[in-house]
């Protein structure tokens, strides 16, 4: 085991920069970024750039290092590991993070950018994560679907009191927002975990 401290950000969309580049998504976003996600996301959302076949963190199983699969950007305040270029099973993305608490050449701080849909995938591999935390972008619309998917992180008793980080709303597009639909949002997903505080 090493001693690297590994975060869990749930997110649903590709402006998650947006909030990472500042305030307080700034501390969350720690020393390394890394997406995990079963096809690429971030780099189309973005416009990044990965090479043809890229591995993301699934390189790790065939003994590449950090350096060579992390990316720097000026859209992201940490180097960026972007997900696999080819489509990828999902099992493998979870050997991948159970590899990740022996990996030599882990940062201190490291953050996981995990899809909302990528939760069920992932299941119990979560337990192994250190802390977590659900980014929500207020200026969308509200739908149900995102208190479905953040059931399985209360059934499967992968948040608790001591590790949950909490809920950090944003607003990527001010213009679109409105507050009934912000109101909205944050009590769908407050009540879902609003059973965490007596734990």
């Amino acid at each position: 085991m090493n001693s690297s401290r590994i975060t869990a950000l749930y997110y649903d969309q590709g402006n998650v920069s947006l909030f990472l580049k500042k305030g307080t998504g700034r501390p969350l976003a720690g020393d390394l970024l890394v997406e995990i996600n079963t096809q690429p996301g971030l780099a189309y959302a973005l416009g990044l750039e990965t090479p043809r076949g890229f591995p993301g963190i699934i390189g790790l199983l065939s003994g590449m290092k950090i350096a060579d699969l992390q990316h720097q950007s000026s859209l992201f305040p940490a180097p960026l590991i972007p997900a696999p270029g080819p489509l990828v099973n999902g099992s493998l993305l979870t050997e991948a993070i159970c590899h990740m608490r022996t990996t030599t050449d882990l940062p201190q701080e490291v953050s996981l950018l995990i899809p909302y849909r990528m939760i069920p995938v992932l299941g119990p591999a979560l337990l192994l994560l250190d802390q977590h935390a659900i980014l929500l972008d207020t200026s969308l619309p509200p739908h149900r679907d995102l208190t479905n998917w953040i059931t399985p992180l209360q059934e499967e008793g992968i948040l608790s009191a001591s590790n949950f980080l909490g809920l950090f709303s944003y607003q990527s597009n001010p213009a679109f927002s409105d507050e009934k639909q912000q109101t909205l949002l944050r009590d769908l997903l407050a009540a879902k975990l609003s059973d965490l505080a007596k734990m």
